[in-house]
């Protein structure tokens, strides 16, 4: 069953609540078994295990375990409990567990909860110190942990973790599972000096769009001088760095990737060398009536993009300048507003945008690359009968290749208009937190709409549509093996059309009694398939799945329908 409990959440549970305990004679049940080394099947003394009511999760029951690993818990009443465990030196997990599922302990008449094997894996851990090119600490260094591999059904790089430098260059990255890993690191250089420009300027501040007026070094300015005829003099000073990959390169493709298995402990040591910052002029963009913003991004390693730290000025000539990046390919995007109406507390919001491909090669020198449109989403939100948007609800836009989420809070008339513009892109459509409410249907005008995919091309003003229906239905059902129920099974609820429905797939894991649930599937057509080894398959997608579907169950979800399966797991 999916766990939904933190597992840094059970590591405090744990600390604070100590032993808790046991209340026997409710009715005899017991949960019990051996904590072991999952690699050696070595027994695993003075570690702490916790188990928990499903329906009551933070509710736990914790004891440690004797020299020989074995720990037992009695008395508990007939129900389902998620079992956790924590040792020095391992990663905390609850039973059987891949990805954020797990099995739970099922526990009545006639089902067997004794004797339970629960495998431990060792943690991996990361250390390391960031120095630069004279071998001082880098301070506040950000330290980014990828993963690359298998996981929710598909193979990429994700972000992991992030960490800070401390005060002598160190960080420290804990409770690693094996697999493998790239790091990159991003910092100021602390003794950089940008040119002292003697007249002040207007800054834009990307976020709100909005201009003031600053000096170079982001001061408030009390006065001006005129403007220097004299060029100014390159100061060896004005550097930076550049985006950084263990072991110490600056292109992602030749990032080194750690492998860690089982209990490592690795030392990822990277010294930062600065580049000259580069200074880009670019024609100024906008008007007082509608005033630019820019900004620039990086493409990270997991397809995501982050704002980059740079000086963005206005200068006397019309142009823009921006300075102190190290070079590099970015994406510079520009922005045009539209002005608050007077009186409204409403920040001026997104009219129209433009993104170009850039790799800053030195001052003024640039290799552009393509240009990309924006456009200006809306939405209108129409509610059927009983179905309504949870408080404080989002309507999400998720690109599954570029993992771009663009959200927008639903206000209670369900009139929507996205604040930033949306790049070209294939988007799924879901609302996060909307109890049993689901997304029946969606039309555009603007983009073309497959299933739950909105693919948004060009600057057009894209307009949606989206009824809300109530009533999710529910699969229950139990995983066999030779008619024998299996725990630890993989079930997926595939849709009928897997690839424009990405946001419908429904999994599950199936507890040690072999049953399952998966709540909140949206009425239409599935296959429910039970996978076996299922964890590292690339389930999302077809090709892979397709050998599996013709042993699956045909299922056609109605309003509020609740369906009972038996599934011979594959």
């Amino acid at each position: 069953m999916l766990s939904r409990i933190l597992f840094y959440a059970c590591l405090c549970v744990f600390s604070w609540q100590g032993i808790v305990s046991q209340q026997s004679g409710l009715s005899g049940f017991k949960i019990d078994g051996r904590l072991v080394d999952a690699t050696s099947n070595q027994p695993i003394a003075h570690a702490r295990v916790a188990i928990a009511p499903v329906t009551q999760r933070d509710a736990f029951t914790t004891m440690v375990t004797a020299e020989d690993g074995l720990f037992s818990f009695s008395g508990l009443k007939a129900g389902k409990y998620t079992l956790f465990a924590q040792a020095h030196g391992y990663i905390v997990h609850a039973f059987n567990q891949h990805d954020q599922y797990s099995s739970s302990i099922a526990v009545g008449e006639n089902v067997n909860s004794s004797g339970l094997l629960f495998r431990l894996d060792k943690e991996n851990t990361i250390d390391g110190t960031i120095t630069d090119e004279a071998g001082e600490p880098v301070r506040n260094a950000q330290i980014t942990l990828y993963q690359t591999g298998i996981a929710g059904g598909s193979q990429g790089t994700r972000a992991r973790t992030h960490g800070l430098t401390n005060d002598l260059g160190n960080y420290h990255l804990g409770h690693l599972p094996a697999g493998d890993y790239i790091i990159s690191v991003e910092a100021m250089v602390w003794y950089a000096q940008r040119p002292q420009h003697r007249v002040a300027y207007t800054f834009t501040n990307s976020s709100q769009g909005s201009g003031f007026s600053r000096n170079a070094f982001g001061n408030t300015a009390v006065g001006t001088d005129p403007p220097s005829s004299q060029p100014e003099t390159p100061n060896p000073l004005d550097v930076a760095y550049p985006l950084t990959f263990f072991p110490g390169v600056t292109e992602p493709g030749s990032a080194g990737v750690i492998h860690l298995t089982r209990g490592e402990k690795y030392i990822a040591d990277l010294t930062l060398q600065p580049r000259p910052a580069v200074h880009l002029k670019l024609p100024a963009a906008g008007s007082p009536e509608s005033p630019a913003s820019y900004r620039l991004e990086r493409k990270m390693l997991d397809g995501a993009t982050q704002g980059v730290t740079a000086e963005i000025r206005n200068l006397p000539s019309g142009e823009v300048e921006i300075e102190g990046v190290a070079p590099g390919q970015y994406t510079l995007i520009t922005e045009l507003h539209r002005p608050a109406e007077p009186g409204s507390r409403k920040v001026a919001s997104a009219d129209a945008a433009s993104a170009r491909e850039i790799n800053a090669v030195a001052n003024d020198v640039m290799d552009e690359g393509k240009m990309m449109s924006f456009a200006a989403v809306k939405a209108k939100l129409l509610f059927e009968p009983g179905a309504a948007a949870a408080n404080r609800s989002y309507l999400l836009l998720y690109d599954f290749k570029t993992r771009k989420n663009i959200f927008e809070l639903i206000p209670a008339d369900g009139e929507i208009e996205f604040k930033q513009t949306v790049p070209p892109g294939n988007y799924e459509l879901s609302i996060n937190g909307n109890g049993s409410s689901f997304i029946r249907s969606i039309t555009a005008t603007g983009a073309k709409v497959y299933g739950r995919t909105v693919m948004i091309r060009g600057t057009v003003p894209v307009k949606l549509e989206i009824t809300i229906s109530k009533g999710q239905g529910r699969i229950t059902g139990v995983a066999l093996r030779d008619g024998q129920p299996l725990a630890g099974v993989m079930i997926v609820a595939v849709p009928s059309d897997p690839v424009h429905n990405q946001v419908l797939f429904r999994r599950d894991q199936s507890d040690s009694d072999g049953t399952f649930t998966l709540p909140n599937v949206v009425p239409g057509n599935y296959t429910v398939l039970a996978i076996e080894n299922g964890w590292d398959l690339q389930w999302l997608k077809p090709e892979v799945l397709k050998p599996y579907l013709a042993q699956g169950e045909a299922v056609q979800v109605q309003q509020n329908g609740k369906y009972e399966l038996k599934l011979k797991a594959q």
